[in-house]
This record gives structure tokens, sequence and C-alpha cells, in this order.
């Protein structure tokens, strides 16, 4: 990510599953990836549900 001023970051990732536990691991993964991405990017969350 060394070179992402002016552009456009999407975060995708799936939540849904039958699984609690495979949801909750989504969840988390999802969090501490944009956790990461806003310490060095401007990252405007959208939740979809």
């Amino acid at each position: 990510m060394s070179n992402v001023q002016g552009k456009k970051i999407c975060l995708a990732l799936p939540y849904s599953h039958p699984d609690p536990y495979i949801r909750e691991m989504r969840y988390r993964t999802a969090t501490s990836i944009a956790a990461s991405l806003m310490k060095r990017v401007i990252l405007h969350p959208i939740k979809k549900s």
C-alpha cells in the first residue's frame, strides 16, 4: 500500500455462513483489515446488512 493517495479502496468480505464460528471469524478479519487500512489511508466504512 505504498501509493494509494487519491485512490478509492473498497473492502468487501462475505459475512454470511451457517456456522456462527465462521461468521465471527469473518467479522474479526474484516474489522482487523479495516483498522489496518484506517491507519494507513482514509477509509470511510460503509456497512451493509
